[in-house]
């Protein structure tokens, strides 16, 4: 990046800057943070985590552009049980995606994840293993 340099008639150059700057706000509450950004060319980035209850939590995420389908947004629903945890995700382009960690015993869990992006057709599934001692995590 640099100046832009912009013709004349006289024998000056004239340069301007190309520089992006943003405006960002933020709001932040023991159950609630908002965070938002708007830049110099129009794009606007915002964040939200909202916790419902101790259990269960919304996020989502935004990335908003004038240019065409250059918009993306993703919603998230976290819940946290005593001994698992499980998410739902949805977003644009019909994306969709869960995941499910279960702890088997005091030291290992097991849990998985799928997801389908209709809008390319991609599917996929994973399978996880954790297993946690005083001294390590693998």
């Amino acid at each position: 990046m640099g100046p832009t340099e912009i013709p004349s008639q006289s024998a000056e150059t004239i340069k301007i800057p190309t520089a992006h700057y943003e405006f960002g706000a933020n709001f932040i509450d023991p159950n609630l943070m908002l965070i938002g950004r708007v830049l110099t060319d129009g794009r606007l980035n915002a964040r939200l985590k909202w916790d419902l209850s101790d259990n269960f939590t919304v996020k989502a995420n935004a990335q908003l552009s004038n240019e065409p389908h250059m918009s993306h947004g993703m919603f998230n629903f976290d819940y946290k049980g005593k001994d698992f945890r499980s998410q739902f995700q949805m977003g644009n382009g019909a994306l969709f995606g869960a995941s499910y960690i279960q702890s088997i015993t005091q030291h290992l869990s097991l849990g998985g994840e799928v997801f389908w992006a209709g809008q390319h057709r991609k599917s996929g599934i994973g399978y996880a293993a954790r297993y946690e001692t005083d001294k390590m995590v693998m």
